[in-house]
């Protein structure tokens, strides 16, 4: 049975250095980029986004502004027309194990979007275990940037859209009051180093 061979490897958590995590995130990250060939039957990320937020507006009135900047955000970079991939669509620090071959990555999500959204679960997960300022939220994405090259503009603005959708999930759910009030500090460190207003 396949599940009897699966032997779980430490994830990325691991490893100490902030830096060596985000680079080897990188390294699968961009390892795993499949254009999209289009014909996936696969969601895209816009439609991911709106069905969360559709499902969050009104809801949860504390994120109702938040969602609004997103979705202008998220239409901003659907008219530039990028490249989309296949991404994994939760891509962090658990789903990325080590093993004898190198790295293994569990857990796909599965859908089509800009390259630079693989990036995001990633980063949120990263701050989240770390006391978040704007100093090392600033650090943490230029590294990402640097790593997985792209522009430090366009993973804030992914990380900023993704922080939005895990929040309305959160909201969902019904975590803590003060659960959601750490992810709108986040949202705001995150809209001041975009200064968005």
């Amino acid at each position: 049975m396949i599940l009897e061979r699966l032997v779980p490897g430490a994830s990325l958590w691991a490893i100490e250095d902030r830096n060596e995590r985000i680079k080897i995130f990188a390294e699968v990250a961009t390892g795993l980029l499949l254009k999209d060939p289009g014909n996936l039957s696969l969601p895209n990320y816009g439609e991911v986004l709106d069905r969360a937020f559709s499902k969050a507006g009104g809801t949860c009135p504390r994120l109702d502004s938040y969602i609004k900047k997103a979705k202008t955000i998220q239409q901003r970079v659907d008219a530039a027309d990028l490249p989309k991939y296949l991404l994994h669509g939760d891509l962090h620090h658990d789903n990325i194990l080590s093993c004898k071959e190198g790295r293994k990555v569990i857990d796909p999500h599965g859908f089509i979007g800009n390259r630079v959204v693989e990036s995001a679960r990633f980063i949120e997960n990263e701050i989240g275990a770390a006391l978040v300022d704007g100093n090392n939220l600033r650090g943490i994405i230029e590294l990402v940037g640097q790593y997985f090259k792209e522009e430090r503009q366009a993973v804030a603005q992914a990380l900023y859209v993704d922080k939005v959708l895990t929040s309305c999930w959160d909201s969902e759910e019904g975590v803590k009051e003060e659960e959601l009030s750490e992810d709108i500090k986040v949202l705001e460190l995150i809209g001041d180093y975009l200064e968005i207003k």
